[in-house]
């Protein structure tokens, strides 16, 4: 885009003196009639970079918000525009707003941001169309045609993208703000569209709204606050609402919602005779149907809510309990109608609903336990575990003296002195039942490799022992 209209521009003219050059313009299509020509109209380029006097060095994030009127243009089509002062240069108001929330992020950064060029007049666009036209000034660069610039629209500036750092980081961080480069070829001109509201200040906005977002109060029902960055007020009753400051913040209070929620301004409740939830928040009412999705609502618990269906499918109406997917060891948690799913595979545990309600069996107790849930074994000799529906609690029995003893599913911690007195075959057969279960899981909770191994060595000795009395 730089190159072909600087050939139709300067070295165009030099064409048609030479003939061979005519042909060569004319076979790239473009338009050559005594030496001028028409940009697109919606081209923004200026083809070179703007002359940076650098007269406004010095006036680099001064503002001043003083307003004048002036006429802008987009597609060719005059508005008023209002334009303030940013830099030592005019922009239109919104968009200096924005330029000076983008130009404290770069300072803080170490970033000098400045505008070289910022709104144009019809007048001042005129002019560089004109040299680009004629060939006569500004170096002939490339000009958009008088009322189709984005800057007379007041949405361009052209920035200091020549000064060390400010290109790259307004490459890395001008989309956050909003600011675009929207001429591939140019570095330095950047474009904002954005909400206004966005950036409400420093330029037009009520003071009392900068300084206070929750200024204002209620007359009765008379609301006075501010919307944006302005001033406002209306009446609340005006659509049967009543004024409140309840929060901070002045706003008007949807008539349902203190009628329903006790004269709150917060919650929510079914609509009578269908299912769809009404929710109040400061006052606003927003409404949802929960039929949509296949819920229901409901009101348990004092607060309307919708209540998933897989909920009162497998808890029998119920809104609050677990269960498991069906051929799965998933797990499915309802809480007041909210439906959440959690995997006990995922940590080795199986679902199951004995008892009732769904819950994950540890590994532990249903390999020790022979598939069951409750009860207690040995998981060495001085180790204590005992499986409540599936969840096992561990007990040291050496802290209180003593030693793991007794059958799987009825183990418990006893006395050390309580095996006084007892035969070997006693001895070997308590061995023998007690760490059983935890040589069959391959599970010695705190007890070492080599405890288990001499558990089964123990068990080994007393079967040869019956087998051959007389050794």
């Amino acid at each position: 885009m730089r190159v072909a209209p600087s050939v139709s521009g300067r070295a165009a003219c030099h064409a048609l003196r030479v003939g061979f050059f005519v042909f060569v313009v004319v076979a790239q299509g473009l338009a050559v009639t005594a030496c001028g020509h028409e940009l697109p109209v919606d081209s923004d380029g200026d083809g070179a970079p703007p002359v940076d006097t650098r007269d406004n060095v010095d006036l680099q994030g001064a503002y001043d918000c003083s307003e004048r009127q002036d006429t802008g243009y987009t597609q060719g089509d005059g508005f008023s525009i209002t334009v303030v002062t940013v830099d030592g240069r005019p922009v239109e108001r919104a968009t200096a707003n924005a330029y000076l929330a983008l130009q404290a992020a770069a300072a803080a950064d170490g970033v000098r941001l400045r505008i070289v060029s910022g709104f144009r007049t019809m007048a001042e666009q005129e002019y560089f169309y004109g040299c680009y036209v004629n060939c006569s000034c500004n170096n002939c660069n490339l000009a958009a045609r008088p009322g189709y610039s984005n800057h007379q629209s007041g949405h361009a500036l052209d920035l200091n993208t020549s000064d060390g750092g400010v290109y790259a980081w307004l490459n890395a961080h001008g989309p956050s703000f909003g600011w675009e480069r929207t001429v591939p070829s140019e570095d330095w001109h950047w474009e904002w569209w954005g909400n206004p509201s966005d950036y409400p200040g420093p330029c037009g906005a009520d003071p009392r709204c900068l300084q206070d977002p929750d200024f204002g109060g209620c007359d009765g029902t008379v609301l006075t606050h501010c919307d944006g960055d302005v001033v406002s007020t209306g009446d609340c009753g005006a659509f049967g609402a009543t004024c409140s400051t309840d929060g901070g913040r002045p706003h008007c209070v949807h008539p349902l919602c203190p009628q329903h929620l006790d004269g709150a301004e917060n919650g929510t409740w079914c609509r009578d005779g269908t299912h769809v939830l009404h929710t109040c928040t400061w006052g606003q009412l927003t409404e949802g149907d929960c039929a949509v999705f296949g819920a229901t609502c409901s009101e348990a618990g004092g607060q309307g809510h919708c209540v998933h269906p897989y909920c009162l499918m497998n808890l029998g109406g119920a809104e609050d309990g677990t269960f498991c997917v069906d051929g799965t060891d998933r797990l499915a948690t309802c809480t007041l109608g909210q439906y959440t799913e959690g995997d006990c595979a995922a940590f080795g545990a199986r679902c199951s609903e004995v008892g009732g309600q769904g819950h994950c069996v540890h590994p532990q107790c249903w390999t020790n336990l022979d598939g069951g849930e409750d009860g207690a074994f040995c998981a060495d000799a001085t180790t204590l575990i005992t499986c409540a529906r599936g969840l096992p609690t561990t007990t040291s029995c050496a802290d209180g003296g003593g030693a793991c003893t007794g059958d799987v599913g009825a183990a418990m911690c006893s006395a050390e002195d309580d095996d006084a007195g007892d035969d070997d075959a006693s001895d070997g057969r308590a061995g023998a039942q007690r760490f059983a279960p935890s040589v069959r899981s391959g599970c010695a909770q705190g007890g070492a490799a080599g405890e288990v191994a001499a558990a089964a060595g123990l068990a080994l000795l007393w079967r040869r022992r019956r087998r051959h009395p007389g050794r």
